[in-house]
């Protein structure tokens, strides 16, 4: 009777891995390209790309480097000149299926092509909000709110003002 218990132990332990290997695992998509509509910590817009780093069951890291370009108008002479912004966002994410509680840290540097002299500044935009992100990829969205500093480096101060940002795009 033991050898009969000890062998059906032994083959559903054969069989149960022999399942397992059969069954096919869905492998996480870690990169993401977007377009983001207030733009997080660079403007209006933005172009960016995410990418997911593994911590643990329910929480991931990710680096989002992105690039926004625009033209603004000079207060003084009204006169339109280019700027680009480079946002690049730390986003700590909570949750083990498509659905992501987000906490995001930004900085963005702009660069301002102003005539006679070019103006520079930094953006810091920390946020909280919702992600959806499928493990096996395809749509991704995002959901921020926060408050936007704007730190200009010419006049030693911080603006702030209430911000947020929607994202679609693509994982894979």
């Amino acid at each position: 009777m033991k050898l009969k218990i000890c062998l059906l132990i032994i083959i559903t332990i054969v069989f149960s891995f022999k399942a397992r290997s059969n069954s096919p695992e869905i492998k996480e998509k870690k990169n993401t390209v977007f377009a983001e509509a207030g733009g997080g910590s660079a403007s209006f817009y933005a172009l960016s790309y995410d990418r997911l780093f593994d911590i643990s069951e329910v929480f991931d890291l990710s680096l989002t480097p992105g690039f926004s370009y625009l033209k603004t108008k000079n207060p003084a002479d009204s006169t339109k000149y280019p700027s680009v912004f480079f946002p690049v966002p730390l986003n700590g994410l909570v949750g083990k299926t498509k659905n992501h509680f987000e906490a995001s840290a930004s900085i963005s540097y702009a660069h301002r092509f102003q005539p006679g002299k070019d103006a520079y500044e930094i953006f810091l935009f920390p946020a909280v909000g919702y992600r959806y992100q499928k493990a096996e990829g395809g749509l991704f969205i995002r959901v921020l709110f926060g408050a936007l500093f704007d730190v200009d480096l010419e006049k030693n101060g911080i603006e702030p003002f209430p911000w947020g940002s929607f994202g679609i795009g693509y994982s894979f």
